[in-house]
């Protein structure tokens, strides 16, 4: 499959994330196809993938509330998941709208994130310094004269 993807106005493509959680409600046989329609509006918009991480069902951490059909649902587990993605920013409301019209979606969010190539993996440099152990004996005459001699300064 070739992906057609325009580039903006400045000739840059954005990379984005979306991550969403889905109803707890869709058989898990089921939340594949679910996705790919995340995936084809991403497509529609003139998006090209990256990568994906796969839904999960899990707890939620606060309970969500959805209307569904003139009626507030309630949730405290879902399927959670997420997509990045290049896309050019103009693109960026449509799809927005799209995945908001989605009633099997229960909450998404789409950022803006930073591109792979700009992340490099965390070098340790380790470097061995020498130390030399310095002993010397200073009498306290001495020292009470050294800090004199700061604090004048």
């Amino acid at each position: 499959m070739t992906e057609s993807v325009q580039k903006d106005s400045d000739g840059s493509l954005r990379v984005y994330e979306a991550g969403y959680i889905l109803l707890p409600s869709i058989p898990e046989e089921k939340v594949g196809d679910e996705v790919s329609l995340i995936k084809d509006a991403i497509l529609k918009h003139g998006g090209a993938f990256m990568s994906e991480v796969s839904p999960k069902f899990i707890p939620l951490a606060y309970e969500v509330i959805k209307n569904i059909s003139s009626k507030n649902e309630r949730f405290t587990e879902a399927y959670f998941g997420a997509i990045h993605f290049k896309a050019h920013s103009h693109a960026i409301p449509a799809l927005t709208r799209e995945l908001d019209e989605n009633q099997r979606i229960i909450r998404f969010l789409l950022i803006k994130a930073e591109k792979e190539s700009r992340k490099q993996p965390k070098r340790e440099i380790k470097e061995e310094v020498e130390t030399e152990e310095v002993t010397q004996d200073f009498s306290q005459a001495e020292i009470d004269k050294s800090i004199e001699e700061m604090v004048e300064a």
